[in-house]
């Protein structure tokens, strides 16, 4: 059964948080399906559990799905660009610009703040680094596809209200106003970090704030 934001339970392996082996080795063991696609509505870019596993640059957990049964996934070169730069492999994403060099144009600033918030959801600090480096918009705000976090509001929203004080602070360093307001909810990250009990990234945030 799909979970409330849209996603079969083992795609939520893609988060750092629910990388334990004894949950994935739970789901497999119940049978949660490793092929399901998009069929349903909602699920993560009509994508299996590996595939969003490999572009959220999860590679251990696609490797212990591919163990299980799930195929091989065979990446396009803008899929292959874009786990590259979400797991920070700056060789791998250089190499493939260099190939192709319009896939960021081509990705529109849409697609490139789905990789960004993509890297923030799983905890990718290099793959945002890599993407700063790259010259994807740190502050964007996209419209929001119902799965996942919410791409209309910032990467530091969200990083705020998972409380990632790490990933907050390297977005902060790279330049993401904490004073830019969502659009839906009039809130400032910091506003975020408070109503989702973030004590401390709140507390950090509101310094920055004043800066």
């Amino acid at each position: 059964m799909a979970g409330p934001a849209g996603r079969y339970p083992l795609h939520a392996d893609e988060l750092p948080e629910l990388r334990r082996p004894e949950r994935r080795h739970r789901q497999v063991l119940h049978g949660v399906r490793r092929r399901a696609r998009g069929a349903l509505p909602g699920l993560r870019d009509g994508r299996t559990p590996c595939e969003a596993a490999v572009l959220a640059g999860n590679s251990e957990v696609a490797a212990y799905l591919r163990a299980h049964g799930a195929p091989e996934v065979a990446l396009d070169p803008g899929d292959a660009f874009a786990a590259a730069v979400v797991s920070g492999r700056r060789a791998e994403a250089l190499s493939l610009l260099k190939k192709h060099p319009g896939l960021p144009g081509a990705l529109g600033l849409h697609g490139r703040m789905q990789l960004l918030q993509r890297a923030v959801e799983a905890g990718q600090l290099d793959g945002v680094r890599l993407m700063a480096e790259l010259g994807f918009e740190i502050s964007g705000i996209t419209r929001h596809d119902g799965v996942g976090v919410s791409l209309a509001a910032t990467p530091l929203h969200n990083a705020a209200w998972m409380g990632n004080l790490p990933m907050v602070r390297l977005l902060i360093e790279l330049g993401a106003d904490p004073n830019l307001r969502d659009p839906n909810h009039g809130a400032t990250p910091q506003g975020w970090a408070e109503y989702n009990g973030q004590t401390e990234v709140a507390r950090y945030l509101e310094e920055k704030s004043r800066a």
